[in-house]
């Protein structure tokens, strides 16, 4: 018994002496109640000593879990809510217990659950609050009065008079048990108020002399009191020079200029960083001791008018200016400046956090840079897309009157003009849609070595004697995923473009290497990334690109050549190959000493495996009555392409959109040997037309083309899924051969570009 009352008194030790009776009692009430319960519970089950032996079980089991509760309650300092569950527990069960055994009462007039109403409200005065004892009593008496209606509903009985008397009685008995309960619970608390003024006074009399004996030992704490003062003293000083020393470590280190100045605007403190910005240096011997010094004249007007009143007023100012610089050219920066006040809260110095732009603002120009060049490559696909189309036509059909006529015939030499001048045009469209990168692709794993040494004969001739080329070809080089002719393209217009900025002669340096790009190594390269890429570089030691002109130089058409000498499209075409590829290019050139061009494409170390193209003869691609579903919007372009094929053996049906393909593809049950579509539809992609056919007949062979692969996606789901691909304009012999190709040839060999 010992060990539970210390354990709460332990739990309650700051609780009045009045609570701690209180909560002492209440525990071994519950205990008692609990085992009580218990054994009352097994008599129930075991004997025949209740009436209602199931029910009254479960009514206590629930009032010892409640019970147990409570305890649990107390052990945790929580006596004002075990007390109420406690109260609220036995009384619900008096409450269950007494409508359990109604029939009792209903028969006799009394029930013996009924009498523990008055334990109940005995309880709950000595360890219930005021008005939980109100509630309870109210409820004890609410309960009995309604005892004759819940007897009318229970059993079906009319007349309640005679219980109206036991009612009465019940309640007279509860009200004064409540008053009484009440009385004795007050009379109570006020002897134990006054036990507990008692203990009160004996803690205060203990309080005084504790008091004296610290009185004697004032004079001893004064005494460490004074010491600890100074030692607080020392380090308050300790730490405000560490927080000043790592103020300054922080300010050293950063890599944004900061100073310091007073009102009058001398400098009293400056970083690295700020000295590196407007000196060139970082060393501290140099020095810069007024803000006027560190602005443009032109600016300083501005600083002493407008800076320093506007942080005097509103205690900060930020905004873009320009300080000087060691080149002597302004270096545009960032600032913020904050007013500084000391402890009594006057303005005081002027703190001022200087960021460098010069890298941003080059970022920004990059950034717009790319954005024209992806504008105007826009424009150029959609011209192209069109144009493409008429020169399908005009193409198409020169060479059907050639292949009509006989070699004097005039109108066969006319065709011939025609259709040299249109393919001339052919090749113009076809660089600006490499430029869009809306050109079609068939990339495969390649080593650009071998590219290199392939096309050196060739490059010899076109630059001629009085230039000399030079090659630096890692033999490590990693492989690439790339389309062969377009990275031809890019070494021979990299290679005319040198030519042309060497007029005199020179040495052209074309080299390889791997390089691994790391976050640190792409700053200040337009679209480079980190990552393993292989890198071809070209070198010339011509006359260079003008600074300013630099960021022009992919542009369509724009060209620092002289009129009539060169397109414009050079650099233009390249840097749509390089994109299309995924890669990005970097410039640098210097006026008189030349360009270099680095172009970086993604590494791969998978075996090179190039595909070859074998050409057919004109006489074994006729067809034998073959059955095609052609679908094109085009109306020139659909007229030729059924007049080459029809001509030559195969027989068409037409179809302008993909609505009217599936129509004519469900009216024909899907006898066709080939479907020939155009990718870029009126109302739907030729490529979803594909790919109803390939649900419905997987072996059914497609043949599409197109001027333009507007979207990537769609070039990516050509090369994915192996279709074939006729590149517009095409001549007859491409269309016939095309055909062939997708109706015949292994797919594997298949290259039709």
């Amino acid at each position: 018994m010992r060990f539970f009352k210390e354990r709460l008194l332990s739990r309650y030790a700051d609780a009045s002496f009045i609570l701690q009776q209180k909560l002492y009692i209440l525990h071994w009430i519950l205990v008692v109640v609990v085992l009580l319960l218990a054994v009352i519970s097994i008599l129930n089950l075991t004997t025949a000593v209740s009436s209602h032996p199931v029910l009254i079980t479960v009514a206590n089991v629930l009032l010892i879990v409640a019970s147990i509760e409570s305890l649990y309650l107390l052990y945790n300092g929580r006596y004002d809510l075990a007390a109420f569950i406690a109260v609220a527990a036995v009384t619900l069960r008096v409450l269950a217990g007494t409508y359990i055994k109604l029939d009792l009462f209903a028969s006799g007039r009394s029930n013996d659950n009924i009498y523990f109403m008055f334990s109940v409200i005995a309880f709950t005065a000595l360890f219930g609050s005021r008005r939980l004892f109100i509630a309870i009593s109210l409820v004890m008496i609410a309960f009995v009065s309604s005892m004759p209606a819940l007897i009318a509903y229970r059993y079906q009985i009319q007349n309640v008079w005679p219980y109206m008397g036991a009612v009465l009685n019940i309640n007279i008995a509860l009200i004064v048990v409540s008053s009484l309960s009440l009385l004795v619970s007050k009379v109570t608390e006020n002897a134990l108020c006054i036990t507990q003024e008692k203990l009160d006074n004996n803690r205060l009399l203990s309080d005084e002399l504790s008091g004296k004996v610290l009185e004697l030992q004032s004079m001893y704490e004064e005494m460490e009191y004074m010491n600890t003062e100074l030692a607080d003293t020392s380090k308050e000083i300790w730490e405000k020079n560490l927080e000043l020393k790592l103020f300054k470590e922080i300010a050293e280190a950063s890599t944004q200029g900061f100073m310091i100045s007073d009102l009058e605007g001398k400098i009293s403190y400056m970083n690295p960083a700020m000295r590196k910005i407007i000196t060139g240096s970082e060393s501290p011997d140099i020095r810069v001791n007024h803000l006027e010094d560190v602005y443009p004249e032109n600016l300083r007007g501005f600083l002493k008018n407008a800076i320093i009143p506007e942080v005097l007023s509103r205690k900060n100012w930020s905004g873009e200016m320009a300080v000087v610089s060691a080149a002597g050219a302004p270096v545009q920066t960032l600032q913020n400046a904050v007013l500084i006040k000391d402890d009594a809260g006057s303005p005081r110095a002027c703190a001022m956090v200087v960021t460098d732009l010069t890298q941003m603002k080059k970022l920004e120009a990059q950034l717009m840079q790319s954005q024209k060049l992806e504008a105007v490559g826009r424009l150029a696909g959609g011209i192209a897309h069109d144009f493409n189309n008429y020169l399908t036509a005009i193409i198409g059909y020169s060479s059907l009157i050639i292949s009509r006529g006989g070699r004097d015939d005039p109108a066969v030499k006319d065709a011939m003009e025609i259709l040299r001048a249109a393919e001339n045009s052919t090749n113009l469209v076809r660089q600006l849609l490499t430029f869009s990168r809306g050109q079609m692709l068939r990339p495969v794993v390649l080593n650009v070595n071998e590219e290199i040494k392939e096309m050196i004969n060739m490059l010899e001739r076109l630059l001629g004697e009085t230039i000399t080329i030079v090659t630096d070809l890692d033999d490590r080089l990693a492989n690439a995923r790339l389309d062969p002719a377009q990275v031809e393209q890019v070494i021979l217009n990299l290679a005319i473009n040198a030519r042309d900025a060497m007029p005199d002669g020179g040495r052209l340096t074309i080299r390889t290497e791997n390089v691994s790009m790391s976050e640190a190594d792409c700053l200040g390269k337009d679209n480079a990334r980190s990552g393993e890429y292989i890198c071809l570089t070209v070198t010339d030691t011509g006359v260079g690109i003008p600074a300013d002109q630099i960021e022009n130089i992919f542009v369509p058409f724009f060209s620092t050549k002289e009129a009539g000498k060169g397109s414009g499209l050079g650099l233009a075409v390249i840097y749509g190959i390089v994109k299309q590829h995924d890669g990005w290019i970097h410039v640098e050139s210097e006026m008189g000493k030349g360009s270099s061009f680095k172009i970086c494409f993604s590494a791969v170390y998978d075996s090179v495996s190039r595909k070859q193209k074998h050409d057919i003869p004109l006489e074994n691609l006729s067809g034998r009555g073959e059955r095609i579903l052609l679908v094109e919007d085009h109306e020139e372009v659909r007229r030729f392409a059924t007049a080459a094929l029809s001509k030559n053996g195969y027989q068409l049906y037409e179809a302008t959109t993909v609505y009217e393909a599936i129509t004519i593809y469900e009216e024909q049950q899907g006898d066709f040997q080939l479907v020939f579509s155009d990718v870029v539809l009126p109302d739907k992609s030729g490529i979803e037309f594909v790919r109803f056919i390939k649900e419905n007949n997987p072996a059914m062979p497609v043949l599409l083309c197109s001027g333009y692969t507007e979207l990537e996606g769609q070039s990516r789901e050509i090369v994915d899924c192996n279709y074939a691909f006729l590149q517009k304009p095409y001549t007859m012999y491409d269309l016939l051969d095309a055909i062939h190709r997708a109706m015949y040839s292994d797919r594997h060999d298949d290259n039709i570009s």
